[in-house]
């Protein structure tokens, strides 16, 4: 059956026999469908499992790229056995931009499946919960940082204190000196809520942890509902509490607290001071229970440049009391189930993937074809004598950057000058259609220069606008160069369309310097 399907093809479909098109788009849909349940499994979140220090994207790109090329390398071992454009063999006029095209899906298709994995760790971290209801879990995490070991919110600088040290030193040292010393950096030590005054560490003064599922709105505004009820309604915080624990109990983690427990540790009238810090992970387990579950979950610590394992649900006392902040002998795992749906915020807040990473992967395809493409139209000596002359003048032009201290301005514009040389010579040999002399070299760089040129066009006109502004506009923040600066993406998915458009008219060019004699 396959083999009368490839007769069929190279009978009535010649340019996809050569380029084995049709097996190798099935082959690629099948890697990226099987890169997509690989991504669905690694969105499998486990709530009682380890902390995500980071994600296995390092092993997964290797791993992908490394198959890619092997299959890439396979496929270009059988392409390039039969060339009918060198072998002058009668072809559509535009046969060969679809054979481009046809190489470019391919590359494109193989390129991508990280893309597709990611779309599939995403699509199961957001199927645990729905929007709203990841969001209400979230806010729940977020606020009960106050009662657990949030941090506590700066207050306003104290301007009488800042003033009497400042005339204080002004006698003997000059005013920058006094504006450079940090003890002239003086906060009050209360803060203003509802138009009362508590102690800047009291409870009323904690603050909660953003989610990026929940606006910085919302938050304040639950976060300031919570705290009057701190102060005046005991059953809110209480029920508050309750949902909170229950959010524990449902994902089976540990704690030895209840709701009436939690609350009279923390919540400390009328000054809502001196109240039990809750330790955010689990100890002072009973080791003898449970002991399965201990196995093997750890907490990883930065130190020293890398990372070091630390058990993280069996501390003691020693530990404990070594540390400057004295813990109570309450705990919870907050932190594991703050880990956790932080991944579930994350999916629902940002994209399956991010726009840069599209246009990196597809860039770097659509450079590989147009590589290839050169290499399937030029002879492999003239091919390879124009990769070392690119190469060559692409060191040159570094060093003379890099030289002149301009990396920024001199590398595009030299690079704009080499390529528009190359151009007006090649324009000059279709026109003159005598002999071909170095147009095979020409055509190679003229086309790899298709997709830099509006790039490199681009960079160097945003340089050549920010010297202007630092020249004439010093102290002007100027809408245009924030153009620039914002649109680089934009610039890029559009160059890609525009290339290929490009290429098109290119191929026309290319059959017909096909027709000029060598001599």
């Amino acid at each position: 059956m396959f083999k009368n399907i490839q007769k069929q093809l190279l009978l009535k479909y010649p340019l996809l026999w050569n380029t084995k098109f049709i097996p190798m788009v099935i082959l690629g849909i099948i890697m990226n469908i099987i890169y997509f349940f690989i991504g669905y499994y690694d969105g499998t979140i486990d709530f009682t499992g380890e902390y995500s220090y980071g994600n296995n994207d390092d092993e997964v790109l290797g791993f992908g790229f490394i198959l890619t090329a092997i299959i890439l390398l396979i496929w270009f071992w059988f392409y390039v056995k039969n060339n009918s454009f060198k072998a002058f063999y009668i072809k559509s006029k535009n046969a060969l931009f679809f054979e481009f095209l046809q190489i470019l899906i391919i590359f494109v298709l193989f390129f991508n499946f990280y893309i597709i994995y990611k779309t599939g760790i995403q699509l199961h971290n957001r199927s645990y919960y729905s929007y709203e209801e990841a969001k209400k879990r979230c806010e729940i995490l977020s606020l009960a940082e106050i009662f657990i070991d949030g941090s506590f919110e700066s207050t306003e600088l104290d301007s009488i204190k800042m003033g009497m040290i400042y005339k204080s030193k002004a006698k003997n040292d000059s005013v920058f000196e006094v504006c450079r010393d940090n003890e002239k950096i003086v906060t009050k030590d209360y803060v203003l809520f509802d138009n009362k005054k508590y102690d800047k560490y009291s409870l009323i003064n904690r603050s909660s942890l953003k989610f990026e599922i929940n606006s910085f709105k919302e938050d304040s505004i639950s976060l300031i509902k919570l705290k009057r009820d701190v102060i005046s309604n005991k059953s809110a915080v209480l029920n508050f509490m309750s949902t909170y624990l229950d959010l524990i109990k449902e994902h089976n983690l540990h704690t030895n607290l209840d709701a009436n427990t939690w609350y009279n540790a923390v919540v400390k009238q009328p000054k809502l001071k001196n109240f039990a810090l809750i330790f955010p992970y689990t100890y002072n387990v009973e080791k003898q229970k449970n002991k399965d579950y201990y196995i093997n979950h750890y907490d990883y610590y930065y130190n020293n440049d890398e990372y070091v394992v630390r058990d993280k649900y069996i501390f003691d006392e020693n530990y404990l009391n070594s540390s400057n902040v004295k813990y109570s002998k309450f705990y919870l795992e907050h932190i594991l189930l703050r880990d956790k749906y932080g991944k579930i915020s994350n999916a629902y807040s940002y994209r399956y993937f991010r726009l840069t990473e599209v246009l990196i992967l597809n860039c770097v395809a659509f450079m590989l074809a147009i590589l290839l493409f050169t290499f399937r139209i030029s002879k492999l000596k003239k091919w390879f004598i124009s990769i070392v002359i690119f190469g060559i003048l692409a060191i040159l032009f570094g060093i003379l950057s890099n030289v002149f201290r301009k990396v920024d301005f001199l590398f595009p514009l030299l690079s704009l000058v080499s390529f528009i040389v190359f151009w007006i010579y090649l324009l000059f040999i279709m026109n003159r259609k005598s002999e071909k002399q170095f147009s095979e070299i020409a055509i190679n760089i003229c086309i790899w220069s298709i997709p830099m040129f509006i790039p490199f066009l681009y960079f160097f006109a945003e340089e050549v606008y920010r010297d202007y502004i630092y020249v004439y506009k010093p102290n002007v923040r100027d809408s245009i160069y924030r153009m620039f600066r914002d649109n680089v993406s934009l610039m890029f998915s559009l160059n890609f369309i525009l290339s290929i458009v490009l290429i098109f008219f290119m191929s026309k060019t290319i059959r017909t310097w096909k027709g000029i004699s060598e001599e």
